[in-house]
C-alpha cells in the first residue's frame, strides 16, 4: 500500500490534466451482437481473468462525491494505464479508469496485482443484464462454436471497448479519478470484500 501512495503522491506534484473533452465509443455497435446464451453458458470465462471496464457513460454523474459513493459499494477499482504506445495509451500522461473489481485486488488497483476474476461473478457469469453492465460487459462480445466432436462449446469473446478507448474517455476525468485514488488509498476507508 506504501507503494501506490508514494506513487499518486509524487504524481500529485508531477502530472498535468489536460483539458479535452470526451470521445464515447458507440454501444450501438455492440447491441445487435450480444449473444446471452453463450454468456450464460460460458460462465464467465472472460470474466475469470479480470474485471471489465466501465465507460463515463455508465455513471449519471461524474463527480467526486457521486464515484466515491459507488467506489465504496466495494465492487469497482481505481485502475491506472501508464503513458505511451506500449500500453496503448495515446496520451503523454497516465490514464486513471474504473474497472469491476477482481477478487482480491484493492479499492486502488494501479499496478494490477490481481489477475483475479471478476468480484461478482456468479456460476453462471455476470448477475447484470445487457443494459445494467459496465460499458467494457456490454462490448465483450460473445462468441459460441460447437466442439469438433459435437459434445460441448468452445468460446472465443472479444473486447472490442479497446485501451485506447478507455484512455480516450477516461482522461477528462483524470483529476476526479485521481483525488478518488488519493482518497481511498491512505487505508482508513473501510470498502466492504464481496
Amino acid at each position: 500500500m506504501q507503494r501506490v501512495k508514494d506513487f499518486l503522491q509524487r504524481c500529485k506534484d508531477e502530472w498535468n490534466y489536460p483539458e479535452v473533452e470526451p470521445v464515447l465509443a458507440r454501444i450501438d455497435l455492440f447491441e445487435d451482437s450480444w449473444n446471452e446464451d453463450a454468456c450464460r453458458i460460458c460462465g464467465g470465462k472472460c470474466c475469470k481473468q479480470g474485471g471489465c471496464p466501465f465507460s463515463p457513460r455508465d455513471f449519471l454523474e461524474i463527480s467526486f462525491l457521486k464515484l466515491r459513493d459507488e467506489i465504496a459499494k466495494g465492487y469497482i477499482s481505481i485502475a491506472y494505464f501508464p503513458k505511451g504506445e506500449k500500453y496503448c495509451n495515446p496520451f503523454k500522461t497516465g490514464v486513471f479508469f474504473l474497472r469491476m473489481r477482481n477478487k482480491g485486488a484493492p479499492i486502488v488497483d494501479i499496478y494490477d496485482e490481481s489477475h483475479g476474476e471478476c468480484i461478482l461473478l456468479t456460476e453462471t457469469g455476470c448477475p447484470f443484464s445487457f443494459e445494467n453492465r459496465p460499458f467494457g460487459g456490454k462490448a465483450l462480445l460473445p462468441r459460441m462454436h460447437a466442439e469438433p466432436d459435437g459434445e460441448g462449446y468452445m468460446f472465443f469473446c472479444r473486447q472490442e471497448y479497446s485501451t485506447k478507448d478507455i484512455c480516450f474517455e477516461w482522461l477528462p476525468f483524470k483529476r476526479i479519478l485521481h483525488e478518488l485514488a488519493l482518497y481511498f488509498a491512505d487505508g482508513t476507508q473501510v470498502v466492504p470484500e464481496k
